[in-house]
C-alpha cells in the first residue's frame, strides 16, 4: 500500500482537531485517542458545517440516520425511495444488453488470464523440482480454449514451446485459490500473517488430488499455494493503489484485453 496516494490535507485537519480536543491532548493514551477518534468521526458525519470552519454554509442534508450505521440490518430506516426504485428500473432496462456483453467479455479475460498466469505458477515450481510426473500431472500436451493466450504469446519463430500449458485441474486449483485469496483480503486485509491464514483457510476447504507424483505432491502443493497467494496479494495492494491514485483500471484492462484477443 502507498500512503502517498491518499489526500494528506484531511487526514492532517482530523487529527489536528484530535490534538486540540478537550484544549489541549498532545500525549493522549490509547483509550482517550480512540474516544476520540470516534466522537470527531460521527460529528463530523452529523454536523456540516462548524462556526470555526472559514467557507460558507452549505445546504446538505443527511441521507440517512446516523444511528443506522450501527445497526445490523437496515429495516428501520425510513425513506421516500419510489422515485429511486424507478430510475434504477429503467437504467436497467437500458443497460441489460451492454450488461451482458460486458459480462461475457469480462469472463472470456478472466479464463484466459488466470490459465496464462496458471503457466507462469506452474514454471516457477518446476524450475524448483526437477519431476517429470510432476510436469504430467501439472501440464498437457493437448492445446484448449483456455490456452489461447498462451498460443498467441509463443514466438512463431521458435518451433519448440517455451511458454507453459497448466491442465484444467490446475486452472481451476489456482482460479480457487484467487477467489479465496480476494474474498480474504476484501474484509481481513488488516490481520496479521495473512498469506498463513488464507493457506490455512484453503487447506481445509479444497482437496488438491490431480497430483499423482508421491514424492513431491506435499512440496507442490506448498510451492504452488505460497506463489499463487503471493501473487494475488501484490495484485490486489496493486489495484488498491491505483484505485487511490484515480487511475481507472477496468476500462483500460478489458479494452487492451480485448484487443489483443481480436488481433
Amino acid at each position: 500500500m502507498r500512503p502517498l496516494y491518499f489526500n494528506s490535507d484531511p487526514i492532517e485537519n482530523f487529527f489536528g482537531r484530535v490534538r486540540s480536543y478537550n484544549f489541549r491532548n498532545n500525549d493522549p493514551t490509547c483509550h482517550t485517542f480512540v474516544s476520540t477518534f470516534k466522537s470527531l468521526l460521527i460529528t463530523g458525519l452529523i454536523k456540516f458545517h462548524s462556526e470555526t470552519y472559514n467557507c460558507e454554509d452549505e445546504t446538505c442534508y443527511q441521507l440517512i440516520k446516523v444511528q443506522s450505521l450501527f445497526r445490523k440490518s437496515s429495516e428501520g430506516i425510513n425513506c421516500n425511495t419510489s422515485n429511486i426504485r424507478q430510475d434504477v428500473e429503467c437504467t436497467e432496462e437500458n443497460l441489460f444488453i451492454e450488461n451482458i456483453q460486458v459480462q461475457a467479455a469480462r469472463e472470456r479475460l478472466n479464463v484466459h488470464s488466470t490459465a496464462y498466469t496458471t503457466g507462469w505458477v506452474i514454471k516457477k515450481i518446476l524450475c524448483r523440482i526437477n519431476c517429470q510426473e510432476c510436469e504430467t500431472s501439472l501440464c498437457t500436451k493437448v492445446d484448449g480454449d483456455v490456452h489461447k493466450w498462451i498460443s498467441q504469446r509463443e514466438y512463431n519463430a521458435i518451433k519448440q514451446r517455451k511458454l507453459t500449458y497448466p491442465s484444467e485441474y490446475a486452472v481451476r486449483h489456482f482460479n480457487s485459490i484467487i477467489k479465496e485469496t480476494n474474498r480474504y483480503l476484501e474484509y481481513c486485509a488488516h490481520h496479521e500473517n495473512v498469506s498463513q491464514e488464507i493457506k490455512k483457510l484453503i487447506k481445509t476447504k479444497y482437496l488438491f488430488e490431480y497430483n499423482n507424483c508421491k514424492s513431491h505432491k506435499d512440496i507442490v502443493l506448498e510451492y504452488f499455494l505460497m506463489l499463487s497467494i503471493k501473487l494475488c496479494i501484490f495484485n490486489w495492494c496493486n489495484i488498491i493503489n491505483r484505485i487511490l491514485k484515480g487511475t481507472d483500471i477496468e476500462s483500460k484492462s478489458v479494452h487492451y484485453h480485448q484487443c489483443k484477443e481480436k488481433h
